[in-house]
C-alpha cells in the first residue's frame, strides 16, 4: 500500500512492464482528471497482448511511508490492477526489489515491505456485471497455497473504484473458485473484468474469532493500559462520539464492554482522512 496524492491505495510493481500506468477511473477517483496531459504514446499492450487505449499522461505524488516521489503515469482506459508501477519507476527513484524478502529498497537504508509473506492476491474468476445499488456474490480465484485452508479476505481496491466495495469475510475453498461478496455503490450497473485483483487473502487465525469471548483480563495485550477508571474511559469515548449506555447490563458487564471498546477505539474512523482511500457516498435507504 502507498499514498497517491494523499489517498491510500494498492499498487502492483511489475518488472515485466516498461512504463508505469494508471487506470482512468483511479485518476477520476483522485479528482485529478484536469491534470492529464497529452501523451506521445497512442497505444500500449497488456501482458496478454490486449491493446490499451492511452488517454494521456499524468504526474502524481507518491508517498511510501513518508518517502515522497513524483512519477509519470500513462493514463489508460482500463487496467486490472488500477495502478501499475513499471520498470521506469525503479531507476527514477533509485529503488531495488529484494524478491527473497519481498521488499522495496530505496537508497541505502529505506526498506518498504511490499506484501506480508502470508498474504496473497485474489482475482475475479470471470467477467461479472452487478446491478446498481445492489450486492452480489461473485466467484474469485484463490491462490493455490491458500486452498483447503480457512482464510480471511479483505478488499484490495479503493472504495469507490468501479463503484465497488468488497466485504471482509472468511472463506475456505477446497477446489475451484470461492464466493466473495461485493456491493455496487453506484446507481448504474458496473462490470468487473475477469482477472481483476479484488481482494487480499491471509490465513485466518482461530483465536481472532474467540477473542471477544475471552475474559476481560486476557482480551488486551500487555502493552495496553487497562487500569483507566470507567469515568475516564467514557469521557474519552464521548470525545469521538461514542455514547455508551448501561441499560440492562450489570455493572461488571458494562465495565467490561466499556473497557473493550476503549482499548480498541482506534478501529473507529473519527475524521474523513481515516477512511482509507474512500469516496464518501450517501445512500438514502
Amino acid at each position: 500500500m502507498l499514498k497517491i496524492e494523499n489517498d491510500l491505495m494498492s499498487a502492483l510493481i511489475d518488472t515485466g512492464a516498461t512504463i508505469s500506468c494508471i487506470s482512468e477511473k483511479i485518476v477520476r477517483l483522485l479528482h485529478k482528471s484536469k491534470r492529464i496531459q497529452r501523451s506521445t504514446r497512442n497505444k500500449l499492450w497488456a501482458a496478454n497482448n490486449r491493446p490499451l487505449s492511452v488517454k494521456g499522461e499524468i504526474n502524481l505524488r507518491l508517498d511510501f511511508d513518508g518517502v515522497i516521489f513524483h512519477t509519470n503515469f500513462q493514463v489508460v482506459d482500463s487496467l486490472s490492477t488500477g495502478v501499475l508501477l513499471g520498470m521506469d519507476f525503479l531507476p527514477d527513484t533509485k529503488a531495488k526489489i529484494d524478491i527473497e524478502n519481498d521488499k522495496l529498497i530505496i537508497g541505502d537504508a529505506i526498506e518498504i515491505l511490499l506484501m506480508e509473506k502470508n498474504e496473497g492476491l485474489v482475482r475475479t474468476a470471470t467477467r461479472v456485471t452487478i446491478a446498481g445499488l445492489s450486492e452480489a456474490i461473485i466467484p474469485v480465484k484463490i491462490p493455490w497455497h491458500f486452498q483447503k485452508r480457512t482464510s480471511l479476505l479483505r478488499s484490495a481496491v479503493p472504495l469507490g473504484y468501479n463503484g465497488v466495495a468488497g466485504a471482509k469475510c472468511i472463506v475456505k475453498a477446497n477446489t475451484g473458485p470461492a464466493p466473495y461478496r461485493v456491493l455496487n455503490l453506484l446507481t448504474k450497473s458496473c462490470t468487473l473484468k475477469r482477472g481483476l485483483v479484488i481482494a487480499i487473502i491471509t490465513p485466518f487465525q482461530t483465536e481472532a474469532a474467540t477473542e471477544l469471548a475471552a475474559p476481560a483480563e486476557t482480551v488486551f495485550s500487555a502493552d495496553r493500559p487497562n487500569n483507566q477508571d470507567l469515568k475516564f474511559q467514557r469521557v474519552a469515548l464521548a470525545d469521538i462520539e461514542i455514547d455508551l449506555r448501561q441499560n440492562k447490563l450489570s455493572d461488571a458487564e458494562f465495565k467490561t464492554l466499556t473497557n473493550l471498546i476503549y482499548h480498541n477505539k482506534d478501529i473507529f474512523a473519527v475524521k474523513t482522512s481515516d477512511l482509507t482511500g474512500a469516496l464518501i457516498i450517501i445512500i438514502i435507504i
